[in-house]
């Protein structure tokens, strides 16, 4: 049985190093994760990361992870459970666990960490441990490429251009022999991405017509990337036409889809910067966690003083008069215009600094990713313990003591969960007041 297994898996990741992507996603959605040995969980949770199934890569690992089955996680365990965590937009707790491995023991959780700060932007803090992992004597020369690979993308993020070719056309000139169709994607859809920083638009062009070839369908995020590339170039060879914001509405639409919500971030902090719209540059400040971010953001528009002191968040503020419900987060009140402008108060007022008004108030700190259990449970008891169950049971009687005053003041408002994850939802014309913070 083990022999068959491990044969089935090296089969597996040759697939998935030949680009072989809808095959792998095939076989990784037909496993029935009940009847995977704990000895291959964390291997099997690797694959799944890597095919665009985090989700299931995460609740793979969950069981031995949160420790419900009696035994500590193992370190490789927590390092994969980590990486997934990511992909899915827990880095914060990614790198929680992370802190607990050793590098020395595990060597790819260096990697890992890397994946964790990218998620919140931080690439030049990525370099570090990046440097150090492709450096490492007991590495696979596969894994070495994978490090080169993203230490490339962390220098290009930087504008360090001619360092991040230099490695990126090294994993290229490496894998295409040996047919690692996928690392030679990524890597000529990043040196595109090297190719619009410098203008060179019609180089940018080819490369990123050569990395969509190397792929063989799949809905995957490598195919993702290479077309939010292809219309970012589009866009800025042509100017934001009728045809392109279309597209780009597809793409930041498929990004949801895939749940990969710093590209759904990253779609509308492109057209914020392009077009200039001041509107959607306030969204994103006010919308986005990530202090990286919203220095890169800043420094493009270079309009803070123009940025307000509290921001609108709703369906599309635009559209909704002046007498639709506002729910106001400094002060828990509810409040609407009557016809004539009068302010009036409403309902039952969220009590300020109340657990429910705390859970509020973490929901709204981003607006696009999720939040899990784990999060929310460290922001609303700082310095807890957390404890599988017990914890979650902690952090959903809250969101229920929200949820109930959510339906008792009628607000068209929903606290979505999915897989553990929870996200405000807009359901009709009412607003949250949120306010500025960490932009000085």
């Amino acid at each position: 049985m083990s022999y068959e297994l491990d044969q089935h898996l090296t089969l597996l990741e040759n697939k998935l190093r030949e680009g072989e992507l809808s095959f792998l996603q095939s076989e990784i959605d037909g496993t029935d994760i009940g009847l995977i040995p704990r000895t291959y969980a964390a291997k099997i949770a690797n694959l799944a990361r890597r095919a665009s199934r985090s989700q299931l890569a995460v609740t793979i690992l969950h069981p031995y992870v949160r420790g419900v089955q009696g035994t500590a996680p193992t370190e490789f365990e927590l390092s994969e459970y980590a990486a997934a965590l990511t992909f899915i937009g827990a880095w914060q707790e990614a790198l929680g666990l992370l802190n607990k491995v050793d590098s020395k023991k595990v060597k790819q959780s260096l990697l890992y960490r890397a994946f964790a700060l990218f998620a919140h932007w931080d690439y030049a803090k990525a370099v570090e441990p990046l440097e150090l992992f492709v450096k490492e004597k007991d590495i696979s020369d596969y894994d070495r490429l994978v490090g080169k690979l993203n230490l490339g993308s962390a220098y290009l993020s930087q504008g360090k251009c001619e360092q991040a070719e230099a490695l990126l056309k090294e994993v290229c000139e490496v894998s295409k022999p040996l047919k690692y169709k996928l690392l030679v994607s990524n890597a000529l859809e990043r040196l595109a991405e090297s190719a619009i920083q410098l203008k060179h638009f019609r180089r940018a062009d080819e490369l990123l017509y050569e990395a969509e070839a190397n792929l063989h369908g799949g809905t995957t995020v490598a195919m993702l990337f290479i077309k939010k590339w292809r219309i970012f170039l589009n866009i800025q060879k042509e100017g934001f036409l009728e045809p392109h914001a279309k597209k780009l509405k597809e793409i930041r639409l498929k990004a949801v889809e895939l749940e990969h919500w710093e590209t759904v971030r990253d779609c509308d902090r492109f057209e914020a910067t392009y077009k200039k719209d001041k509107k959607l540059m306030i969204h994103l400040l006010f919308g986005t966690p990530h202090e990286k971010f919203k220095e890169k953001l800043m420094k493009e528009f270079n309009m803070f003083p123009m940025v307000p002191e509290s921001y609108f968040w709703g369906i599309d503020s635009t559209q909704i008069d002046c007498s639709a419900k506002v729910l106001d987060l400094k002060t828990g009140n509810i409040e609407y215009r009557s016809s004539e402008g009068v302010l009036v108060l409403q309902g039952e007022p969220l009590i300020v600094d109340s657990p429910a008004h705390q859970v509020l108030t973490i929901l709204t700190k981003d607006f696009y990713s999720p939040f899990n259990y784990r999060i929310v449970f460290a922001q609303l008891f700082p310095g807890q313990s957390y404890h599988p169950q017990m914890s979650d049971a902690r952090v959903l009687g809250v969101i229920n003591e929200l949820r109930e005053w959510i339906l008792k003041q009628e607000l068209p408002l929903e606290i979505h969960e999915t897989n553990g994850f929870f996200k405000l939802r807009f359901l009709g014309p009412v607003l949250i007041k949120v306010y500025r913070n960490k932009m000085e």
